[in-house]
């Protein structure tokens, strides 16, 4: 017993001493021991810039905004917080600036019906027909016809001024007026792969001209008429192995010409045209870029395809962007981007926008300003005199509008 009670006392010492030791050096590493220096961050050089612009800082709100003759950018937007005022909080679809140039309309899918918001914020209805659940919406170019799709497949054309409607087949899709308001384009899908068209027709469907055919690559063409209404869309069906990292993208015309075809550095292309019809806005995902979507300008008029590219040098889609005439475009780019977003466009929908100014003609770019209420924007419109902007935004198909001048 006396063996025993001396070890066990002598175990307690041993465990208090090994506690106070314990004790002693958590204090030390706490509030005495030197913090450890931290490695200095080194940016390895990732190589020569593509042609026509820097790599992307991806965050919006510091993107350099000023571009010059290389494609090279210079200089920080000013941070600018503008008050937006809302129009129409949920519901609505198909906005397009009316052909005022200061009023815009859309289609309430709460109600069916059309509405054009007035400069004074007043409501006042399109037509007296109500529309149920309309699916897409495309304007002709005087706003005054529309192309309604509905859920199960159908499509009419109705016009706002006359109040006549055409019904046109249920096999169409991707519809587009042309340029003059005279015919529409669109592509016919039959359930037949070899029974897949781009079409042109007169507004009441008739009078149907095959322009090209589809077969499997139906998804890869995009309807897209060019003012002058030679170009009636642009196919992603050239040679991918050009050259390691672009695509070669097809003009198609609506009488079979041989238009030189455009090599973009990037995938994904989608493209606008500039009002004047020789340049184009487009975007593609640029692995340079960490597979962001980004925005180029390019020749597209006869010999001059694809020349005097330039990459603007900020990061988004370019389904963003409205197009004035003047070479100019307001786009919506998000502040914060994913590595690989331009490869899924909806992970753009969390983050908040901001809308930049680009000069089509020459790729340079500035810094309109922001919400002082969070959006992700859906579609821009901008008023003739570029005083005002309408937004819709993703999460409650609201109107929403800001004066930027």
């Amino acid at each position: 017993m006396p063996f025993n009670l001396n070890l066990r006392k002598i175990l307690i010492i041993i465990g208090f001493a090994l506690i106070v030791v314990g004790i002693g050096f958590g204090i030390y590493f706490t509030f005495f021991r030197a913090p450890k220096e931290e490695a200095p961050v080194v940016t390895a050089p990732t190589g020569e810039a593509p042609a026509g612009g820097l790599p992307s800082a991806g965050v919006a709100g510091i993107r350099p905004t000023t571009a010059t003759e290389d494609g090279a950018v210079t200089g920080l937007p000013t941070a600018k917080t503008i008050s937006a005022a809302t129009l129409v909080q949920s519901g609505a679809a198909g906005a397009a600036l009316s052909s005022d140039g200061s009023s815009l309309q859309y289609y309430d899918s709460a109600t069916g019906l059309f509405y054009k918001i007035n400069a004074d914020g007043s409501l006042s209805a399109l037509s007296s027909k109500t529309f149920f659940q309309v699916q897409n919406v495309t304007w002709s170019a005087g706003k005054n016809k529309a192309v309604l799709e509905y859920p199960d497949g159908s499509n009419i054309i109705y016009d706002f001024s006359t109040g006549n409607q055409t019904t046109l087949p249920k096999h169409w899709e991707d519809f587009e007026f042309s340029n003059n308001d005279t015919k529409i384009i669109s592509k016919s899908i039959g359930d037949d792969i070899e029974n897949r068209w781009l079409v042109i027709s007169d507004l009441t469907g008739s009078n149907t001209k095959i322009i090209n055919a589809l077969g499997e690559n139906a998804d890869k063409v995009d309807v897209s008429s060019s003012p002058n209404g030679q170009v009636v869309a642009f196919s992603r069906t050239g040679d991918v192995t050009i050259t390691a990292g672009m695509q070669e993208v097809y003009l198609i015309g609506q009488n079979n010409e041989n238009f030189k075809s455009l090599k973009v550095k990037g995938y994904n292309f989608k493209a606008k045209w500039a009002n004047e019809g020789d340049r184009i806005i487009y975007s593609v995902t640029d692995a340079y870029d960490d597979y962001k979507p980004s925005l180029w300008v390019t020749d597209v008029s006869g010999d001059d395809v694809g020349t005097n590219s330039i990459k603007v040098g900020i990061n988004t889609w370019v389904d963003k962007c409205v197009i004035l005439s003047g070479y100019k475009a307001y786009c919506a780019v998000p502040k914060n981007l994913d590595t690989g977003a331009g490869l899924q466009p909806s992970v753009a929908d969390a983050s908040d926008d901001v809308v930049y100014f680009v000069d089509i003609k020459t790729g340079a770019a500035s810094f309109v300003g922001e919400s002082d209420t969070d959006y992700s924007i859906a579609q821009l419109s901008v008023s003739s005199d570029e005083s005002y902007l309408y937004f819709t935004d993703k999460e409650n198909n609201g109107i929403h509008k800001m004066e930027i001048k």
